[in-house]
């Protein structure tokens, strides 16, 4: 029997339970514990079913038009409820508003009661318009209302945002977003914003109690006032002297905040790792809607990812945002397979929200390998990291497997008896997993929820 039990139930299997077509590459999020559903999930990669069968979308009135492209990508969002065996629900954007330009391979998170979406590849552009993006867009939860966000960089340097795709990005305790980009060999990327940018006078940041989310009350409200974030280059180090500063250019790969042990450094080491005690101030990121504290707050783990040519890299790197060190972890235990393209989520492997060490077990399913060079292979596989004791663990898989895959999505859902739920930071166990693709042959449209549970709790 394995320390770890991953079980697989289908969900949103009732007849117009599911988004109206099937999708990859979209992106997810947690929603405010306050909001109604659960999760968002927005954009990616529309195709035909794998049965041919044709199906249109019911969007909102700001996507109205033509029936919705066979093999496109779009701007739609649901959101999901996992309650009488799950329902997603298509989010009706509010009238008159702006849209962002089609994209998969973008990220999202949420802060507060605003879903912040930045970069993505849009395929089907023309011509005289880009393809990779480098835009800023804020969603009102409240309203459904979009609205671009302009970019400046920061007293300390950051220039423009680079159109990205294929990256990671996540949100910070104190409300800003860290990106880490194929571009990133010395330094993270950081997006404040906080009115006055980091350090501003007219924002008050807080953790938050709601579902994997940050929190930032902003003092400014004002629709019509111009809204604005300001762009950080943040220089990262190896761990130690002559160690990497950073692991090697990638995109499609995993960034995932847990709680862990931070490999310690000297402190005359950690000084000079961090401008003789200056800092740049990063907080924890968010673990289970809550901001931890101690020796384990600033973990982030990074996974996995494909470079622009070569073999995909199946190597775990710890990012101490404390110090702004990157460490290469050596796991023990049987090595998975390289991937990209992969889902991942942070567990206390405890379904009941309660107990167990915050974000401890990091949770891997499916992404793609290369078979033979140029040969994408999609895997069904479930691996697990426990980042206590730095080894990868044994799993125990349960129920109906999702297919082979890469491109989903998977996103942490509320637990009874949390605070606020979540988990996408280890509040608890369970997750939704949604779509993807089988490289050039099908997308998917299934949902599964998927529970996590650890050994010690099966045992009691």
């Amino acid at each position: 029997m394995g320390a770890i039990k991953v079980t697989f139930t289908p969900a949103a299997v009732q007849p117009g339970c599911r988004p109206s077509l099937p999708r990859s590459g979209a992106c997810a999020a947690p929603l405010p514990v306050w909001h109604p559903h659960e999760v968002i999930m927005l954009g990616g990669y529309t195709e035909i079913s794998g049965d041919g069968r044709e199906r249109r979308a019911a969007v909102s009135s700001s996507l109205r038009g033509p029936d919705m492209p066979r093999r496109a990508p779009t701007m739609e969002a649901w959101t999901f409820e996992s309650a009488d065996g799950g329902r997603w629900h298509p989010v009706p954007y509010a009238e008159g508003s702006p849209v962002p330009q089609p994209r998969l391979t973008s990220q999202a998170v949420v802060v507060g009661s605003e879903l912040w979406l930045v970069g993505g590849w849009d395929p089907s552009a023309p011509p005289d318009t880009p393809q990779f993006l480098n835009d800023v867009w804020v969603l009102d939860l409240r309203s459904n209302r979009w609205r671009q966000v302009e970019v400046e960089a920061g007293q300390e340097g950051g220039g423009e945002l680079a159109r990205i795709s294929r990256f990671a990005m996540l949100a910070l305790s104190d409300g800003r977003l860290l990106l880490h980009t194929h571009r990133c060999d010395d330094h993270v990327l950081l997006l404040d914003p906080r009115v006055g940018g980091a350090g501003g006078t007219g924002a008050s940041a807080m953790a938050s109690a709601n579902a994997g989310t940050a929190t930032v009350e902003n003092s400014d409200r004002d629709q019509k006032s111009s809204r604005r974030v300001i762009l950080t280059k943040v220089p990262v180090h190896g761990a130690q002297p002559g160690c990497p500063c950073s692991p090697a250019s990638r995109g499609l790969h995993s960034l995932t905040a847990a709680a862990a042990p931070i490999p310690q450094l000297s402190q005359q080491h950690r000084k000079q790792r961090t401008g003789h005690g200056q800092t740049h101030g990063l907080q924890a990121p968010t673990v289970g809607g809550k901001a931890t504290s101690g020796s384990d707050v600033a973990a982030l783990y990074l996974y996995g990812g494909a470079p622009q040519s070569g073999p995909m890299f199946g190597d775990v790197w710890l990012l101490d945002s404390g110090s702004m060190t990157w460490r290469q972890l050596s796991p023990e235990g049987p090595t998975p397979p390289a991937r990209c393209s992969h889902v991942a989520g942070a567990s206390n492997g405890s379904n009941g929200g309660g107990g167990g060490i915050a974000g401890r077990y990091l949770i891997f399913i499916g992404g793609s390998y290369y078979a033979r060079p140029g040969q994408l292979q999609p895997l069904d596989d479930v691996i697990v990291y426990d980042t206590q004791s730095n080894r990868w663990l044994e799993v125990e898989v349960e129920g109906l497997r999702p297919s082979p895959r890469n491109a989903a999505v998977m996103a942490p859902l509320r637990t009874e008896g949390s605070d606020g739920g979540g988990g996408g930071g280890g509040g608890g166990g369970r997750f939704v997993l949604h779509g993807g693709w089988r490289p050039f042959s099908e997308t998917y449209d299934d949902t599964y929820i998927v529970t996590v549970t650890a050994a010690m709790e099966r045992e009691q």
